[in-house]
């Protein structure tokens, strides 16, 4: 992910309610939390608190449609439960 695809998903995420602010922090959205960083290559998000009722592979998928929809492959590092 280039500077400028981060700082373009940045914009339409705060535009959707989920403000950016910064290349690391945390954002929260409908009892989801997740912390994300940008090191200038690669975008890290970790989901750290959800709803007992909501799979982290569906919260995965969400993120995973958001980010194709703008040109860009996202892929889970690791399976999580």
């Amino acid at each position: 992910m280039s500077e400028t695809m981060f700082d373009e998903a940045a914009k339409k995420l705060t535009a959707f309610g989920v403000p950016i602010e910064g290349r690391s922090g945390e954002i929260t959205k409908e009892g989801i939390k997740a912390r994300y960083e940008f090191n200038g290559e690669k975008l890290v998000i970790e989901v750290v608190e959800r709803p007992f009722f909501m799979p982290v592979n569906m919260i995965e998928e969400r993120l995973a449609h958001y980010f194709s929809s703008m040109g860009i492959t996202a892929s889970p590092d690791q399976p999580q439960s």
